[in-house]
């Protein structure tokens, strides 16, 4: 993600912002994604209906894997507005994400602004009204993808296709 675009990560009361959206983001915390596993799952959203939706997802998530950097996946969450010019309303955006969003996850979570279709193109997203969840392996690549509201079984298979992960992992550090 370097598109240019201006990003403010949420941590804590902190709030940052650059042009350079890549070395914003892991600026705000070095150690956000220092967990035992290198599984993630990446959740982003376009609209406040789509932020609402991606709820859905990550709560029951989060009582499967935990909150925050030191979870066993942990979750990082890009809350995108599609109009950069949109940047000057940023502290009103800011406080609506934060307010939304678990303390504990503060340090994982952007707000970006402007610049969507090139997030957008390489991961296939037809719709910027939905919300959408990604789990990425260790090299970051995207393993399984969900959107909108889960159905229940499509929970299940997110919760089975972490622990596989997770498991495909200790089976390669056993193997080195």
């Amino acid at each position: 993600l370097n598109t240019g675009n201006t990003v403010n990560a949420i941590c804590g009361e902190k709030e940052s912002a650059s042009n350079n959206a890549s070395a914003n983001y892991t600026a705000s915390d070095k150690s956000s994604l220092s967990s035992s596993s290198h599984v993630k799952l990446v959740a982003f959203s376009f609209k406040q209906y789509g932020f609402t939706l991606i709820r859905s997802w990550l709560d029951p998530f989060y009582e499967q894997f935990g909150r925050g950097p030191h979870a066993v996946v942990p979750t990082v969450e890009l809350c995108f507005v599609e109009w950069g010019f949109l940047s000057f309303l940023r502290r009103l955006f800011l406080e609506d994400v934060k307010r939304r969003t678990a303390v504990e996850n503060h340090g994982l979570t952007a707000l970006v602004f402007g610049g969507i279709n090139e997030f957008c193109e390489p991961l296939l997203v037809p719709n910027k009204f939905t919300g959408y969840v990604t789990l990425l392996d260790k090299h970051n690549r995207v393993r399984w993808k969900g959107c909108g509201v889960p159905h229940p079984h499509e929970l299940e298979y997110l919760v089975k296709a972490c622990h596989d992960l997770i498991e495909e992992e200790k089976n390669m550090v056993d193997e080195e």
